[in-house]
């Protein structure tokens, strides 16, 4: 955390809705992070761990009322060096801390995620076992309004849980959508 300021208030000017509408945050800079989730599901005594590591989040202009760009990467549900991305804006914030009404526009690029990681995550009616996923996502709204969601992705080296056809250990050629 650097460069944390004030904004001086002008004569005249309204009172302030919130003690934070008037600081500024220049950066902020977080490395090596590693965010663990630990979900318990519906079973009991069952839980799946996910962690994203490497975790390096920069956050720039923080305050109420502009736009806060945000840049984050990490390894995520691989054994690659960091496959993950997050990059684009949040808000403005307004001052009432409203935060369904926060315009978001984020950019995800993700490469090498490992399917059999996310499959306690897919259940047993995704018919895959194996295989990485890779995408480009563009997420812009808020989540007060409609939150549209472009982009593309990935399947290769994808593998059919057994069963599913006679020769279930066949590889599946790359796909993209």
């Amino acid at each position: 955390l650097t460069d944390v300021q004030r904004i001086p208030s002008s004569s005249g000017a309204q009172p302030r809705t919130t003690a934070l509408a008037g600081l500024r945050v220049a950066e902020v800079t977080l490395q090596n992070m590693s965010i663990i989730f630990s979900d318990r599901l519906d079973v009991v005594g069952q839980s799946i761990v996910t962690a994203a590591s490497d975790v390096q989040l920069q956050l720039r202009d923080v305050a109420l009322g502009a736009p806060i760009p945000i840049d984050m990467t990490a390894r995520m549900l691989s054994e690659s060096s960091r496959n993950v991305r997050l990059r684009g804006s949040v808000g403005p914030i307004p001052e009432s801390l409203a935060l369904a009404s926060v315009p978001l526009d984020l950019q995800l690029h993700a490469t090498d995620v490992r399917l059999d990681k996310l499959t306690p995550y897919l259940g047993r009616t995704i018919p895959l076992v194996q295989g990485r996923v890779a995408g480009e996502f563009r997420l812009q709204g808020s989540m007060a309004s409609n939150l549209r969601l472009t982009g593309n992705l990935s399947l290769a080296d994808a593998v059919l849980r057994e069963g599913i056809m006679a020769d279930a250990s066949t590889v599946l050629p790359t796909l993209t959508s």
